[in-house]
């Protein structure tokens, strides 16, 4: 994933809203059964990843964020932190929004429903923010190098 593009996709999430979850280590086996775990979960999820990057609407990592936590859950063990710090702020958002009663989908050009209180508003946004921070983008990048690395596939990151 380019920096440029992990950022892009990072920034509409945010956008949208102003508007954790932990991977289970795998230890790394070269060619074992472990890293062929994860190299098929991000196999049978390469269009889903195509999609979820190309999509036009900012909230594709919320609805994709399940089968981002179970590919993580696969990650071998050099790539574990990467995953944390990739999913960490989209899990954080989606608390927030959660905790604030607010669908995704309700945001309309980046305004909350009417009725969100000032303080939900606050929290959603500070959230929001964490998906641009330099570790999350990173993270996405790392991921994706790892993917065409070991798995030998482009995931449209």
């Amino acid at each position: 994933m380019t920096m440029r593009r992990a950022a892009g996709l990072l920034t509409g999430a945010a956008g949208v809203v102003l508007l954790a979850g932990c991977a289970n280590p795998v230890t790394w086996v070269t060619g074992g059964s472990a890293i062929d775990d994860y190299c098929g979960a991000l196999s049978s999820h390469q269009v889903s990843f195509a999609d979820m990057f190309a999509a036009s609407t900012p909230d594709a990592l919320l609805k994709n964020l399940r089968m981002l936590q179970d590919i993580a859950d696969k990650a071998p063990s050099d790539i574990v932190d990467d995953w944390q710090n990739f999913l960490t702020p989209i899990e954080g958002l989606q608390k927030a929004l959660e905790d604030a009663g607010v669908d995704p989908d309700d945001y309309h050009d980046g305004v909350p429903p009417s009725g969100t209180s000032a303080a939900a508003r606050r929290e959603i946004a500070q959230a929001a923010a964490l998906l641009t921070t330099p570790a999350a983008t990173a993270a996405a990048g790392a991921i994706d190098q790892q993917a065409r690395d070991v798995c030998k596939l482009n995931l449209g990151m």
